[in-house]
Parts: C-alpha cells; sequence; structure tokens
C-alpha cells in the first residue's frame, strides 16, 4: 500500500467543519491562518462573556480575564477559580480552566489552561474500505498571565502562551498502527485597561480596554502546512451605573475587534444585577443575538449563556461556566492587612515609649543616686523630680525606689539646711542675724530649687546669687548655682545654634532675635554675651541702612523714642558723615532720655518767651525760643514735648497758608 495515498479523510473533515466554518461565519477565509479563523483558540471563553455578545475585554473581573485581558486580572478580588467546557462539532472537546491569584500589592497572577480536543478519529486507506485505526487530535494551550496597577487610573498586563500539539502522523504499514507528532510554540498577549479616577456620573466606573492577541505570534503545524497566529487587537468600553443606591445595577459593554487580514467586527454587550446575586445578560455578537443569566450562591458564580456565535454554527447551543471564589476579596483583606499593620505600628510605638520610659526612669535613677553619693543633693533632686515626672498617679509601684530615693534627698537637702543653719546659730553676737540670714538664704534657696525644676535657669541663678550675697560660703547654693549655670549655657548654646540656621537661611531680623533672647539669658557671662554681641553684629553689619532708616521712623511714628535712636545710631554706622541723620538720631536719643527737671532761671525764661509766642499763635517764633532753651537744657522732657507741639502746629500752620495762597 502506498503510504504517500494515505489520506485521513474523517480528521480531514472534522477539521475543516470546526475551523473553516468559524471563519465563513465572519466572512472571510484566510489562507494558511487557522484553517481561516483568527485563531484555533479564538472560540471565546466564559458563559457571561458569551451571553454579554463576547464584549467582555474591559468588562472582565473574574479568571477569564486571563484570557480576555491580562490587564483586567487587576479587577479580581477574590482568589478564584473559573472553569468553562462545551462540545463543538463532531465530538470536538473546548475547555478553559483558570485560577487568579490577587495579591495586595504586587499585582495578580493567574495561571491556566484552554484544550481543544477531538479523540477516536477513524483512518481508512483511500483505495480499499479498510479501516487503519483510530487516532486523536488535540491542542492544548498553557497561559501564565500577570496584571499590575501603577496607579489607581490604569492597569496593564500580559499573559505568555505556550501550546501543545499532538498531531497525525503516518500509519506503520506492517503493523498498521498509527503514530502522531507533537510540537510546541511560544506566544504572548499584552492588555491596557484605563479606569479614570473622576467622581463625575459620566466617567464614574468607566472603562477602557486594549488587548493585542498574540502580540508575540505563534507558530505551529497544522494538517499539512504551518500556521502562525494572526495578530488581533480588541477595543473595549465598560460603563457600570448603579441602581437604587444598593448593589444593583446595569453593566454596559462595547468591543470592537481587528486583524490586519479579517473585517473588524462589533460586539456589544449588556448585564443587569440585581444585589450582585441575580444576573440578567443580553448582547450582539456580531449580527447573532445572544442571551443569558447568572447567580452567585455561597461564593460560587453560575453562569449560562444561549450562543450563536460562529463556533455554534447552524444552531445555537446552551453554554455554562463556573466560578469559584476563595476567601476574602482584595479590599477586604487589604483592610485586615492595614488594621493588622496599625495594630502592630500602635503595639511597637507601645513598646517603644515603655522601653524609651523604662531607660529614662534607670538612667534618671542612677543618676540621681551617683549625685546623692557625692553629697550633690540639689542635683540629685533635679534628676530624682525628672524620673518622678513618669509617676501619674503617684503610687505607680515601677517608682517605688524612686520615691523612696527622694525621699532620702529630700531628707538630706533638710539635714543639710539644719546643719547650716545650727551653725549660723552657733555664733554667739551674730545668732539672731545669722538666723534671719538663714531663713532668707533658705527662701531664695528654695525659689532657686523651684525655678531651677522647671528650668528657669535665670531666675535660679538670680536667687541662687541672692543667696549667696547674704552667705557665699552655701555649699548646696554654690552647687545649685554651678548647675543653674551650666544649665543656662546649655540653653544659650541651644538659641545660638537655632540663630546660626536661620543666618545660614538669610533671615538676619529673626536671627538677631534669637540672639538677642541668648543675649538676654547671657546677661553677667562675659565671654558668652561678647560672643552673641559680636554675632549680632555680625548680622546687623549686612542690614540695609535704608531698612534701618525706615525702621527707625516707624519707630518714631509710634514715639518709641529709644528704639528709634538706637536704630537711627546703627544707620550712622553706614554713613557717618550724614548731618540729616545724625540730627534725627539727636532728635530720638533727646527724647528716649529726657527727664521732668527743673530749669535753671536763664531757661526758663526763654522757656516763657516760647511760652507767649505759642499763646500769639507765633509757632515759628516759638520754636527759636524752644530750641534756644533746649540747647541749655537738652534732656528737659517739658521743653521737648514744647518743641514738638510747636512744630507740629507751625506745619500746620505752613500747610493752610499754601492751600490758601494755591485758593487765589
Amino acid at each position: 500500500m502506498n503510504q504517500t495515498k494515505i489520506k485521513y479523510l474523517t480528521f480531514s473533515l472534522v477539521l475543516a467543519v470546526v475551523f473553516v466554518a468559524g471563519a465563513f461565519a465572519q466572512g472571510v477565509q484566510q489562507e494558511h491562518a487557522w484553517g481561516g479563523a483568527n485563531d484555533i483558540f479564538d472560540f471565546p471563553v466564559g458563559a457571561r462573556a458569551l451571553a454579554m455578545g463576547g464584549a467582555y475585554v474591559a468588562s472582565a473581573d473574574d479568571p477569564f480575564a486571563l484570557y480576555w485581558n491580562p490587564a483586567a486580572l487587576q479587577n479580581v478580588q477574590h482568589m478564584s477559580l473559573g472553569v468553562y467546557y462545551t462540545n463543538l462539532l463532531a465530538g470536538t472537546q473546548y475547555s478553559y480552566l483558570a485560577y487568579a491569584h490577587p495579591t495586595l500589592f504586587i499585582g495578580t497572577f493567574s495561571i491556566g489552561v484552554l484544550s481543544l480536543s477531538t479523540p477516536d478519529i477513524d483512518i481508512y486507506d483511500d483505495l480499499y474500505p479498510i479501516k487503519l485505526g483510530s487516532l486523536s487530535y488535540g491542542r492544548t494551550l498553557f497561559l501564565f498571565g500577570y496584571g499590575y496597577r501603577p496607579a489607581p487610573w490604569w492597569s496593564i498586563g500580559t499573559t505568555v502562551k505556550v501550546e501543545r500539539a499532538t498531531l497525525p502522523g503516518y500509519p506503520d504499514a506492517g503493523s498498521g498502527s498509527v503514530a502522531s507528532l507533537s510540537e510546541s510554540a511560544l506566544g504572548a498577549d499584552a492588555g491596557l485597561l484605563l479606569t479614570p479616577a473622576s467622581s463625575a456620573p459620566l466617567l464614574k466606573d468607566l472603562s477602557f480596554a486594549l488587548n493585542i492577541q498574540n502580540l508575540l505570534q505563534r507558530s505551529i503545524r497544522a494538517v499539512e502546512s504551518r500556521e502562525s497566529t494572526p495578530r488581533m487587537y480588541r477595543f473595549g468600553m465598560g460603563k457600570k451605573i448603579g441602581l437604587g443606591g444598593g448593589s444593583s445595577g446595569i453593566q454596559i459593554a462595547l468591543e470592537y475587534d481587528k486583524t490586519k487580514t479579517m473585517p473588524g467586527q462589533l460586539r456589544m454587550g449588556l448585564e443587569y444585577g440585581y444585589e450582585n446575586t441575580i444576573f440578567l445578560r443580553t448582547g450582539f455578537y456580531g449580527d447573532q443575538m445572544t442571551f443569558g443569566g447568572g447567580a452567585k450562591i455561597a461564593g460560587v458564580a453560575f453562569d449560562y449563556s444561549y450562543w450563536t456565535g460562529s463556533d455554534a454554527l447552524i444552531a445555537g447551543s446552551h453554554r455554562m461556566s463556573a466560578v469559584l471564589n476563595i476567601g476574602k476579596g482584595r479590599e477586604q483583606r487589604l483592610a485586615d492587612y492595614r488594621e493588622r499593620e496599625a495594630q502592630r505600628i500602635e503595639a511597637e510605638l507601645a513598646a517603644k515609649r515603655r522601653e524609651e520610659r523604662s531607660q529614662a526612669i534607670v538612667s534618671g535613677q542612677s543618676r540621681a543616686r551617683v549625685l546623692f553619693a557625692r553629697n550633690d543633693y540639689t542635683g540629685a533632686y533635679a534628676a530624682i523630680s525628672k524620673v518622678l515626672f513618669y509617676d501619674v498617679t503617684g503610687n505607680d509601684p515601677d517608682l517605688e525606689d524612686a520615691r523612696k530615693l527622694q525621699q532620702q534627698i529630700n531628707a538630706a537637702l533638710e539635714e543639710q539646711r539644719r546643719k547650716e543653719e545650727a551653725e549660723i546659730l552657733a555664733r554667739n553676737e551674730e545668732e539672731m542675724r545669722i538666723k534671719r540670714n538663714n531663713l532668707l538664704i533658705e527662701e531664695h534657696y528654695q525659689k532657686a530649687l523651684n525655678a531651677f525644676s522647671l528650668e528657669d535657669f535665670p531666675e535660679a541663678l538670680i536667687q541662687c546669687d541672692q543667696a549667696l550675697a547674704i552667705d557665699s560660703t552655701s555649699e548646696r547654693v554654690q552647687l545649685l548655682r554651678k548647675n543653674a549655670d551650666e544649665q543656662l549655657r546649655k540653653k544659650i548654646r541651644d538659641l545660638a545654634e537655632r540663630a546660626r540656621q536661620l543666618q545660614l537661611q538669610d533671615r538676619g531680623y529673626d536671627a538677631i532675635t534669637l540672639y538677642n533672647q541668648a543675649r538676654q539669658l547671657a546677661r553677667g557671662i562675659p565671654d558668652i554675651e561678647t560672643f552673641l554681641a559680636g554675632q549680632i553684629s555680625t548680622i546687623e553689619s549686612r542690614l540695609s541702612r535704608e531698612d534701618l532708616i525706615r525702621r527707625a521712623k516707624s519707630q518714631e511714628m509710634n514715639q518709641n523714642w529709644a528704639e528709634a535712636a538706637s536704630l537711627y545710631r546703627e544707620a550712622l554706622r553706614y554713613d557717618p558723615g550724614n548731618q540729616s541723620l545724625q540730627e534725627r538720631f539727636r532728635e530720638a536719643d533727646a527724647r528716649a532720655n529726657a527727664k521732668e527737671m527743673v530749669m535753671p532761671d536763664n531757661v526758663r525764661e526763654v522757656y516763657r518767651k516760647g511760652v507767649n509766642a505759642y499763646g500769639q499763635h507765633k509757632y515759628e517764633e516759638a520754636v527759636q525760643y524752644f530750641e534756644e532753651a533746649r540747647k541749655l537744657q537738652p534732656l528737659n522732657k517739658t521743653i521737648l514735648k514744647a518743641l514738638d507741639s510747636a512744630r507740629e502746629n507751625l506745619q500746620r500752620q505752613t500747610n493752610t497758608q499754601g492751600s490758601q495762597t494755591r485758593g487765589r
């Protein structure tokens, strides 16, 4: 028997009916392209998608998204398993199984298998009606998908496809057995899903999708030739419209499919869902109308479709699929995760606070004990006071040792006080004076101690100095003063550092304010005061003369003469030869230092002449007399006030006369 003449008549007939008929239903036959169809695996899957006319590229939200648009995998909320199975003509079986696994932060992974097989195909000789045997034709497509949402309004995805085909071979002439051939091919899809992040009614729950099927085209042997998967572009749009304020609503879907060699196909679908439980669906697959429905029961979605698409050929067929949702949805899992994270962070913060509290208590008590051992009772008192700050209730068991130590420190302080008092009282002749002094010292000391605890170190130093002015030998006052001085210097350094940072930011006035605050604190500490004065001088040297004059004039208007004089004095550093500026400085300085004075007879005589002229509204003459009196007694507040009043009235009189002249 001539093997080259063996034809697999039945097998060829089956393939022609299944695949060529699909192309005929689309109105196009393409040579060497899956028998005229787009792809041997181009028959749609999923009863829900079929019921909506195959317009599913923008609406997929279940494991079938792996087939329709991998970018839509991000719409899958539950770990879920999707199953679809149908019989085509001549016993051909078409099935789909996929699992989708949405993660919280790294996208959605999916794996699936799509199988097309025709078992038990009889083979006969072309010359004699002798059955040579039977074979099976099978093609399996393994799908590995991933979807990711880089931003809330768009998602991307890809599906890698590995096709495994079992093809018929030639029968053995001697045994009559029929061999088979196997071949594999690799391909890939890519998808994009856009969901505008808008609450506007028109844009809310609106999505646009693009899926490029066979972006990486597969090439594999068909019956007697090698075929390549054509590239298909699926464009889609979906819109959800809520009804009744609950979970009921309508899903509208449109899709346009196009390949290079075949005319475009328009798909349309409509789905009504009642409380996300019962669903009714219809659509158009080209010019064929589709129907279907579905229900969700206990986490399982059952979907049905009456399908009239190309793979149904002559009559419609019933298609069913199921989706099993496993566990909680992505949003609930994310909410649980955030709650766990919040609890974890709160627990860590609480543990950190406890640790910080414990460390503060341990280190504070240790320092207090060291100072107590050194007889530095004031330092020990301050250290233990900071520890007992944590004793909110006053009987915290963790602070029992601290309270006992405080009692010991107080007792030591009291003992020290009594000892000093006893020593003072022991002096015979000055017993009463010493006692009064001791009480006064104690008063200042307690004030200083209290101020030290409140971190009012300048006040603590003042009180200590007042106590030391009475008795300069008091060790506890000296020690307290030393501690207060150290803390004050630290506070001054902190202010100076903040001022330095402002100075680096060209915020000179703010820096001067802090330096002045530090300088106020540093009074009586020559080295620091000198340093701060130098820093202030450095900054002030950078301030413009005009700014100083402007500020000085503003102070003059508010009659803040001392501040105005200070600003004029600073401005004169930039322009020491300016006579007008010197005069303004003298005017402001005189008023800043003016005081009530008794006028000598010669001054009183000149002043009285000015008053007489003022009373006769001879303001120019009054100004002259008052100027003369001021030269004799420059800081007399009465003369300066009279001079200012005369000048104001003279200016007012001059302005009035000028207006009258212009009117004539």
